[in-house]
C-alpha cells in the first residue's frame, strides 16, 4: 500500500513543474531531477541503451549541466526531493513507472471527467505529465524536454485518463454539497439517458464532465468552456 510523503501537495507539485518549465529541464530516460553530468548520462546510456544511447546520447550531450527528467520523474522526483539540498534524494519505495503510478492511484477517472483541480497527474499509456490549471499541462517530453501542453485540442497530447498521485497529500475531498442541483455545478451525464426532447447523445458524452448553464423546472442545459452540449432532464445527472 502506497503513503503520501509528507509535506508534500498538489500546489508544490505545480510549483515543481514550473519551475522545471522554468529552467528548461531536459528528458533523460531514467532521470528525475539531476543534473546532467558525463558520468551520469553514461550511466544512463548503458541503464537504457534503446532510449539513451547511441544518436540519442549525442543529443543529451549537448544538455550536460542541464537539470534533466523524464516524465514520471518529473513526478517522483518532487516526491523525493530534499529541499534543504536543492535536489532529488533516491528512495526505492518511490520509484514507480507511468503505469505503476497508475495503478496505484485511488482517486481517477477517464479525461472527459478530469476536475479543474491543480496539482492532479495526467495519463495516457507510458507518459504522464502535471496539471497546472487553467486548461494547461506541464509534461517532460522525449526530444523537447519540459514544455506546456494544452489539456485538450490542437498541440495537446493524448490524454485518457486523470489520476491524483498516490504520493502527493490532497487533503480530504470535499463533499458534494446536498441539495438541488444549481446553475454552475458540475455534473456527469447517466450512463443511457437522453436528451431533454427524447433525441440521443453521443458516447462520448457519458464520459465527461459539464456545467449546467441554464436551469429551468427539470429540464437543465449542460456545456464545457461556456458552449452549448445539450439540454437534458436533471433526473438523468449527477453532481461530481
Amino acid at each position: 500500500m502506497t503513503k503520501t510523503v509528507k509535506g508534500k501537495t498538489p500546489a508544490g507539485l505545480v510549483k515543481h513543474a514550473q519551475r522545471a518549465l522554468k529552467e528548461k529541464w531536459w528528458y533523460v530516460w531514467g532521470t528525475y531531477g539531476s543534473l546532467l553530468t558525463e558520468e551520469l548520462l553514461e550511466m544512463k546510456a548503458k541503464q537504457y541503451p534503446k532510449y539513451n544511447g547511441g544518436v540519442n546520447k549525442e543529443l543529451h550531450r549537448r544538455h550536460l549541466g542541464q537539470t534533466v527528467s523524464d516524465c514520471v520523474g518529473l513526478i517522483k522526483g518532487y516526491c523525493m526531493w530534499n529541499e534543504k539540498q536543492d535536489r532529488p534524494i533516491y528512495i526505492t519505495n518511490l520509484d514507480y513507472n507511468t503505469g505503476m503510478m497508475y495503478n496505484a492511484a485511488t482517486v481517477k477517472g477517464p479525461i472527459g471527467t478530469i476536475p479543474d483541480e491543480l496539482g492532479i497527474c495526467v495519463y495516457m499509456q507510458g507518459h504522464v505529465g502535471v496539471y497546472v490549471g487553467d486548461g494547461w499541462v506541464i509534461e517532460c517530453a522525449g526530444g523537447r524536454g519540459a514544455v506546456r501542453t494544452p489539456l485538450s485540442g490542437a498541440g495537446a497530447t493524448r490524454w485518457t485518463a486523470w489520476f491524483r498521485c498516490p504520493f502527493v497529500d490532497y487533503g480530504p475531498q470535499e463533499e458534494k454539497p446536498a441539495g438541488p442541483l444549481q446553475v454552475g455545478d458540475r455534473v456527469q451525464v447517466k450512463e443511457g439517458s437522453g436528451q431533454y426532447n427524447g433525441g440521443r447523445l453521443s458516447s462520448w458524452v457519458y464520459h465527461s464532465s459539464f456545467t449546467i448553464l441554464e436551469l429551468k423546472g427539470n429540464r437543465a442545459v449542460i456545456g464545457q468552456n461556456g458552449s452549448v452540449t445539450a439540454a437534458v432532464n436533471v433526473e438523468n445527472l449527477r453532481r461530481q
